[in-house]
């Protein structure tokens, strides 16, 4: 198992969308940020997020400092109609890989502070008992 992620990790260090933060035991891959709507410029963020511990971490928030406000959600379908839930916190398992995508788990960072043109976007992501990890998405 623990070769697996070992693997895991040089080949996720080896993708230019790969953040690897080696003291937090975290690797995040294909971190990209998209334009959700021309009208808010409401973005919404994605990646890939493989804990490699053995131990549980909590997502608790994400702050992009060119937006007031950037939240956990989740796409859910209730009824047949696809819904937006607001997210207090994200559980990664041990050993677990959770992914963000636009029909599921997402960032959304709302109100931009200015109009925002870059092809990186800076995202801090907060979790409980470890430190804030600084990951550079890319624009897409």
């Amino acid at each position: 198992m623990i070769v697996r992620f070992l693997i895991l990790a040089i080949m996720g260090m080896m993708l230019s969308s790969t953040v690897w933060a080696a003291g937090d035991k975290l690797l995040i891959e294909d971190a990209y940020v998209r334009l959700l709507s021309t009208d808010t410029m409401a973005r919404g963020a994605y990646m890939r997020i493989t804990n490699l511990t053995h131990e549980r971490w909590i997502m608790t928030r994400a702050k992009a400092v060119a937006y007031e406000k950037t939240g956990i959600y989740e796409i859910v379908t209730v009824n047949g109609k696809r819904k937006v839930k607001k997210r207090k916190y994200v559980v990664i398992n041990p050993e677990e890989t959770i992914e963000f995508k636009p029909d599921g788990l997402q960032l959304l960072l709302m109100n931009p502070v200015r109009r925002d043109t870059r092809k990186k976007f800076p995202i801090t992501l907060y979790f409980r008992k470890h430190s804030p990890m600084l990951v550079r998405f890319n624009a897409r």
